[in-house]
């Protein structure tokens, strides 16, 4: 059985709780504030596989047999966690759920739900 960390949830509002004050050594209030919009501004969508670009810069590679076990839990379980790309369609982070999602020919990146 996994342990999991919840964020405080607010039981009157169901809202998530947050600090609004920066820990020692973490940002700043300016700073904390701006990634908070940034978090509520954050949108999940479709986007089309052929559309998506991968970064040449990126130091991690994914074996065969790896992007072969990731296909393997996206038919499974769906597209659990999403690719986070740029306004540009560049891939962030996921790669080697980009590349499950190419050996799958899904003809689309979905944010969750069943697959196949």
């Amino acid at each position: 059985m996994a342990i999991i960390s919840k964020p405080p949830i607010n039981k009157g509002t169901g809202l998530l709780e947050h600090k609004t004050s920066a820990p020692t050594g973490g940002p700043s209030s300016t700073a904390l504030g701006r990634i908070m919009s940034l978090m509520a501004s954050t949108q999940v969508e479709r986007v089309a596989t052929k559309d998506v670009r991968i970064n040449p810069k990126n130091a991690k590679r994914h074996p065969k047999k790896q992007v072969a076990l990731i296909a393997e839990n996206m038919r499974a379980f769906g597209f659990a966690n999403p690719l986070l790309i740029d306004e540009d369609n560049n891939i962030i982070a996921g790669h080697g759920r980009y590349a499950a999602a190419l050996q799958l020919g899904l003809p689309e990146v979905l944010p969750s739900g069943s697959l196949i």
